[in-house]
């Protein structure tokens, strides 16, 4: 579902060095990043890792509050990223509403917001969802798409890439 030229897409060494790679390129020491409530440890230790200060959104059976994420975006001048897990919330294992995917885009594209989605269980063919990916919905721009073939592999296989905007 995503349009992706071959100079867009990174092969890593797993998911977690395709979000270390992210958060230390794209954000600052000092930048804030949004994140789903209990989301993976290593992803919170990843973004910290970078200088950026982590604000957690609650999650329903709905999956991320993008509500919430509106008052966070208006309270916090220095939000750069929103980082989701929406066909696969860890470890909620809740899938983000359609509604809300498409308020949490609206919501990128109108405050120049990274969305940074990490599809960890995407390439699983008996788990994966059958719904396209947020970033199928989001300007290249507000998009790195990170996702891994460990899982369908072995553990002790790490590959995985990050799909974004060449700029």
């Amino acid at each position: 579902g995503m349009c992706v030229c071959p100079t867009e897409v990174l092969i890593t060494r797993g998911d977690q060095q395709a979000l270390y790679l992210t958060a230390h390129a794209l954000l600052s020491h000092g930048d804030v990043v949004a994140m789903e409530q209990m989301a993976h440890p290593n992803a919170v230790k990843t973004f910290e890792s970078a200088g950026v200060r982590v604000v957690h959104i609650p999650v329903d059976a709905d999956g991320m509050q993008v509500d919430r994420l509106k008052e966070v975006i208006e309270a916090e001048p220095r939000l750069k990223a929103v980082y989701a897990t929406p066909r696969l919330n860890y470890p909620t294992t809740v899938h983000l509403s359609a509604e809300r995917c498409q308020t949490l885009a609206e919501l990128a594209v109108a405050n120049r917001l990274l969305v940074v989605e990490d599809d960890f269980d995407g390439m699983t063919p008996l788990t994966g969802s059958q719904t396209l990916p947020l970033a199928a919905y989001l300007p290249k721009e507000n998009s790195v798409y990170v996702c891994t073939a460990t899982r369908i592999l072995a553990q002790v296989v790490r590959v995985g890439f990050v799909m974004a905007s060449k700029e």
